[in-house]
């Protein structure tokens, strides 16, 4: 085990230190000459002060940043976590002119900066209630799973785009690409909010437990509302709904505060479940696409819902083709 004490600093120009397993007491440093760059390899590392990484290569099997402590990735600096960062406590992890990669990122309770053109890539990030993401200059790449149950707040000059699974009832403040997406709000049932968003063969996984404003997945648009192409829904019934308490109620499952571009209402072609009926609807400036259940003598019941996005195959799919619109 390796422990750093007092402000101290381990000064590498180009070996590697090896070490089980790392503990950053006191604001301290790992540096590497910017030419030559050094490694720092730990099984699992607990940063119990402030600590930086400026110039080297860290890598750690696992990363925690607990108790209003800050790690900074700077100046060329890289780390790369095998398996688990975990932030939490008001944890703090900035990177500004650096990289981080790891295989899961839980932003629990605490948050998470990227400045300077610096970046994260990860394959399944989840940010909790008291957690968020500020994405201020550089990238975020998630390959498969995003929950988001806190805020992701990306810059006015930046774009966050996401191409796996999405869910969560948290809220995404700046502009969002979701390109290829499967979209779960909620821990089913919930809510997920966007800002200004461009949607591209989409999938929504919109679950229904029941009338009331907490009871089935909605989708919050806070902002422009662009469509590239069509995009679907697969309806999720939850286990034990009672079809007759929901007929003649109308759930207004996407609500846009902004404009549309990409739809035209005059071809829109809509496949629907039997019972079912769609409509737009626009109050005080804000358009909802609205869902009713009519009534129908053997409704589609899941008997298994689930709150993962299934293959489109495995639930009943409502195709809601919309071609070439302008609107706003």
């Amino acid at each position: 085990m390796l422990t750093i004490n007092n402000y101290g600093s381990v000064i590498n120009s180009g070996g590697t230190l090896r070490a089980q397993s790392l503990n950053i007491n006191s604001n301290s440093s790992l540096i590497s000459d910017h030419v030559s760059i050094g490694g720092h390899f730990f099984n699992s590392t607990n940063i119990i002060n402030d600590a930086k990484v400026s110039g080297s290569r860290w890598l750690s099997d696992s990363l925690s940043v607990n108790n209003g402590r800050q790690l900074s990735v700077v100046d060329n600096g890289v780390v790369e976590v095998t398996t688990n960062l975990e932030v939490n406590s008001g944890g703090r992890v900035l990177l500004d002119g650096g990289v981080l990669t790891a295989s899961n990122a839980n932003i629990t309770n605490g948050n998470l900066t990227i400045n300077n053109k610096s970046g994260l890539t990860t394959e399944n990030m989840s940010v909790g209630q008291s957690g968020s993401v500020h994405l201020n200059s550089g990238f975020i790449k998630i390959s498969d799973d995003l929950i988001n149950n806190g805020l992701i707040d990306i810059a006015d000059d930046q774009l966050l785009t996401l191409m796996g699974n999405v869910s969560g009832s948290g809220s995404f403040i700046g502009e969002t690409f979701l390109n290829g997406a499967n979209v779960n709000p909620g821990n089913s049932p919930g809510t997920l909010s966007f800002g200004d968003t461009t949607w591209s063969d989409v999938l929504l996984n919109m679950e229904f437990a029941g009338f009331g404003s907490d009871q089935y997945d909605v989708i919050n648009i806070n902002g422009d509302f662009n469509l590239l192409n069509s995009f679907a829904i697969n309806f999720d019934f939850a286990d034990g709904l009672d079809f007759d308490s929901i007929i003649g109620q109308s759930f207004n499952v996407l609500n846009v505060s902004g404009g549309f571009t990409g739809l035209d209402f005059a071809s829109w072609d809509i496949n629907f479940i039997d019972g079912w009926a769609t409509y737009w609807s626009n109050d005080n400036d804000m358009w909802n696409l609205a869902l009713n259940y009519e009534g129908n003598d053997n409704p589609p019941v899941d008997p298994n819902p689930s709150t993962a996005v299934p293959e489109p195959s495995t639930l009943l799919l409502m195709l809601l083709a919309f071609y070439f619109l302008m609107f706003s």
